[in-house]
């Protein structure tokens, strides 16, 4: 990730702080006391307050309209002329059944400022800007815009009666202006799930807009949970007690528990970013746990420890203190999973902003002021770049990390290197030293760089005559400046060239192993130093691509770590399966042997289209090649988010994360054997010709063809089995296996079928069939189609969908006991106000109905419709005969799961 999503969040809030008191809004009127009561909630508008104290103590209480809010309206409150005011507003409610609630807020942007809550004539509680924030959105409003996110308090016991909300805005210290704004607030006995501006029991109307997908049948994604009654349907049983097998480790390319059991992990991404996850509170971490175990999910990739948001005490003028209180909650986030068998990927440094505190070279000091940008400070270069040379750097950097993965964690007793809850930590996120070291070369970093670079020199050349002559070009120049020498002067290290079409140059031949030589140097001392502190799990050194023929060797550097770990985005609104070679997949050709390999963010931009293909085609890709590791960007709240947008999990996503656990952590599709192993040796690595990752110099990759030279592989190999990279000291034929490939490969059908059989992949017509024993179905364009598996048959008038049949007790699906069926389709987002020209988008989306007729050869009889969150909605009529369960797919508003039982 870059620093793009926190800029312009940040350039949002500016906005509405500037501008939102001074736009002309309407006026609304609210209804003191009043409240709702539902199906186990309590719900109060914000406008509704009994009493407020703010225009009492010349602050401001403001009644403001606008069609995304609960109500139709939300509460502006600010403080300004008066600090030491009491500004307290408090809304009254009754409550009819006694016991625990969660207690829920619809406010403003939460970075506005703290606040404090109570219940009745309770204690004030602080609710900090650095917790949990979900579903942040900017809602339309007459005159402008405002913005709404959801929130956690916490949970609060009830006795039945009469009971009053408080809230008191707290004014920042050295302040004179404090403002929050209040939508609503939601008590509930069951886990709360928001969905935008509506109640639990409201159903939301369908609001389309010009290019809408959705017709009148689609419904609205909005999961309830029950205080009373456990899921009929919970993936959670896939997880095992973290530790039960010790620590993981990494053999021959895969992934092992100390005790030979072999691991997956499938999970997500959780960081500041996409509601701050990192920093959760407890209730927040607790629902946030359950959710993923839930969802089949057995790991979750810690990111972003420190840039905006840090973990570090923005109290102090150094970066050498962590925040106590982001520091607990991250605590107690790990805490919380491993509670549910989850463990966690631990990603280290990131863009580490330096103050004048760090007693640091001050071109590496972020500017005082960090909202103004300053044209001599680059972030990529001085907090990543240079943390590879810069002895002071990497001594602050080593400092830190190594505190924070030895300091004991209170809730776990134990410290993250002692703890097998750590499956796998990565070095540095999304650096390279290829990348930084020509932007804003600049100060005493420059120099320290040019000093190592001469020093490097001098050892293999000893002699300024030598080193010229090795670097001259005949009829060119020296390549020598005048004021360059390595006797008692230095040479520079100059431009690295990173486009395509590279450099054959002397000079930056010398120059690209130099740097080569600093980065596996880097990689190699924290490597060793970590082991020094005691980690034990497998080590990522980082997950940089980039660009260019440069990008060769940082992934070859990367493979001194056991686990080689990419990241890929695939934002096209399109299909990754109607052409074998598109998207995230391809990620395939960066595998290296003998490390496993994790791609640790990824995620396909489908704007509701083909969202339903995003999750199975990524599972079953992994599968086949025998991936270690997938980390889905990103999470964006504790719960389900009913939403679409960003690089966030939606729900078609979401829902279809069980059986991704399925298809790959549980290994339902088999591996195939390697199919391409492309060898590289060290006169192509650092050569200059273009970096093509499905590039051959086998015969056979050109289909016969007698030629040595470069030659595309054929992308759809990845759908028959594993393709990786190999480091050889000579130029050495690859590997092709051109027997396997026609085999499995019939071009004229445009179909390609894995090398056990097991998956099918007609990119012709744009969808995938799995044939396994344990899961069965297919995703993608399968309208129209017939897809017969051994046991199943599946057939939908959908345009693009993903239905699929598991076993829940790991037996081939004719024998189990207990099936699962997930059928989802496409989505849209909801408009908040209908008909705009440019609308603007609000919780919850809508969610295509999936029709269609399933057949399953079973003993089993009975079919339940179930909702996402694992509550029974239908009994399904189903008719068995001749050995086969039939039934029809309900279609009804939040089913997405079929539960097939008895005898």
């Amino acid at each position: 990730m870059t620093m793009h999503q926190f800029t312009v969040l940040s350039s949002i809030a500016i906005f509405l702080i500037i501008g939102f008191e001074a736009a002309a809004l309407g006026q609304a009127k609210g209804n003191p006391g009043v409240f709702k009561t539902g199906p186990g909630y309590i719900w109060i508008e914000g406008e509704d307050a009994a009493s407020e104290t703010f225009k009492d103590t010349k602050g401001r209480w403001t009644v403001r309209a606008g069609d995304g809010f609960s109500g139709g309206a939300h509460v502006t409150a600010s403080a300004s002329a008066d600090p030491s005011g009491d500004h307290t507003a408090t809304w009254k409610f009754k409550v009819e059944t006694a016991g625990e609630y969660e207690l829920w807020a619809r406010i403003g942007w939460r970075h506005w400022n703290d606040h404090e809550w109570k219940i009745d004539s309770g204690q004030w509680n602080v609710s900090t800007s650095t917790g949990g924030m979900f579903e942040f959105i900017k809602v339309p409003v007459e005159g402008g815009v405002a913005e709404a996110s959801w929130i956690t308090y916490g949970k609060v016991k009830l006795d039945a009666g009469d009971h009053s909300l408080s809230i008191r805005l707290k004014m920042p210290e050295g302040k004179k202006f404090a403002q929050q704004f209040f939508d609503c607030f939601c008590l509930s006995r069951a886990p709360f799930v928001p969905a935008g501006k509506y109640r639990p029991d409201e159903a939301a109307p369908l609001n389309t807009y010009d290019s809408c997908i959705a017709t009148k049948d689609w419904w609205p994604f909005q999961p309830v949970c029950k205080a009373d009654e456990k899921p009929l349907l919970d993936f959670a049983f896939l997880n095992e007690p973290v530790g039960v097998h010790g620590f993981v480790t990494m053999k021959d390319g895969d992934l092992f528990f100390a005790d030979g059991t072999p691991v997956r992990f499938w999970g997500t991404n959780a960081s500041y970013w996409g509601g701050q996850l990192i920093y959760m509170d407890k209730l927040d971490a607790e629902r946030f746990a359950d959710h993923l175990a839930h969802l089949g999910v057995n790991c979750v990739r810690i990111h972003v420890l420190h840039q905006a948001n840090s973990l570090m005490d923005s109290s102090k003028n150094d970066t050498q203190h962590m925040d106590s209180l982001k520091l607990d909650r991250m605590d107690y986030l790990l805490y919380a999973l491993l509670q549910r068998g989850i463990y966690v990927n631990i990603d280290l440094m990131y863009h580490r902003t330096f103050l004048e505190g760090d007693k640091i070279d001050e071109e590496l000091i972020a500017p005082k002021d960090r909202s103004k940008a300053d044209p001599k400070y680059n972030v990529s270069w001085a907090c990543g770049a240079a943390a590879f040379w810069h002895p002071r750097a990497i001594e602050l950097n080593l400092a830190f990390y190594k505190e924070f993965l030895t300091r004991v964690n209170p809730y776990t007793k134990k410290s993250l290197v002692q703890n097998p809850q750590m499956a796998m930590v990565n070095v540095q996120n999304e650096q390279s030293i290829f990348w930084g070291t020509t932007n804003l070369r600049k100060g005493r970093t420059a120099e320290i760089l040019d000093e190592l670079f001469t020093g490097w020199l001098k050892k293999k050349y000893g002699t300024n005559e030598k080193l010229a002559a090795a670097w001259q070009i005949e009829g060119k120049p020296s390549a020598l400046a005048n004021n360059e020498k390595l006797d008692g002067g230095t040479v520079r290290l100059g431009q690295i060239v990173m486009s395509p079409n590279g450099s054959n140059d002397k000079r930056v031949l010398d120059q690209k192993h130099f740097l080569y030589d600093m980065e596996t140097g880097f990689y190699q001392n924290w490597i060793d130093q970590m082991h020094a502190w005691g980690v034990k799990c497998p080590i990522i050194t980082s997950n940089w691509s980039g660009s260019g023929n440069t990008t060769r060797l940082v992934i070859q550097a990367s493979a001194l770590g056991e686990i080689v770990d990419r990241h890929n985005y695939f934002t096209k609104p399109e299909s990754m399966i109607a052409a074998i070679g598109k998207g995230t997949p391809m990620c395939a050709f960066d595998r290296q042997a003998g490390r496993a390999f994790c791609i640790s963010e990824w995620n396909h931009g489908t704007e509701g289209l083909f969202g339903a293909e995003t999750i199975p085609v990524m599972a079953t890709v992994a599968a086949i090649q025998g991936w270690g590791a997938l980390f889905h960007f990103s999470a964006n709240s504790s719960t389900w988010t009913p939403n679409l947008g960003g690089l966030n999990t939606v729900p078609q996503h979401a829902v279809l994360y069980p059986f991704a656990s399925m298809i790959w952590r549980r290994g339902d599709v088999a591996t195939g054997p390697v199919v391409f192993e492309r060898r590289r040796d060290p006169e192509y690595q650092f050569g200059p010709e273009k970096e093509a990752r499905v590039m051959s110099t086998d015969p056979a990759a050109a289909a016969g063809a007698e030629k040595t030279e470069p030659t595309a592989v054929p992308p759809e190999i990845i759908a028959i089995g594993r393709v990786q990279n190999a480091y050889v000291d000579k130029r050495t034929p690859d590997l092709y296996h051109d027997d396997l490939v026609k085999k499995n490969w019939d071009q004229e059908k445009k179909v390609v079928t894995s090398a056990a059989g097991d998956v099918q992949w007609r990119y012709g017509e744009g969808w995938i069939k799995i044939d396994s024993a344990r899961t069965q179905g297919g995703f993608g364009a399968i309208a129209g189609k017939k897809i017969d598996c051994k046991d199943v048959t599946i057939q939908s008038p959908n345009v693009h969908a993903t239905i699929l049949v598991s076993s829940l007790d790991g037996k081939p699906i004719g024998q189990s006991k207990k099936l699962a069926v997930v059928a989802v389709g496409r989505s849209a987002s909801n408009a908040v106000t209908a008909g705009a020209a440019k609308p603007s988008f609000a919780p919850p989306c809508f969610m295509e109905p999936v029709l269609g007729s399933v057949s399953i050869k079973t003993g089993l009889s009975k079919v339940t419709a179930v909702s996402a969150t694992g509550y029974k909605i239908d009994d399904v009529p189903a008719k068995s005969a001749d050995g086969t369960l039939s039934f029809d797919l309900a279609g009804k508003p939040q089913v997405v799961y079929y539960l097939l039982w008895g005898d």
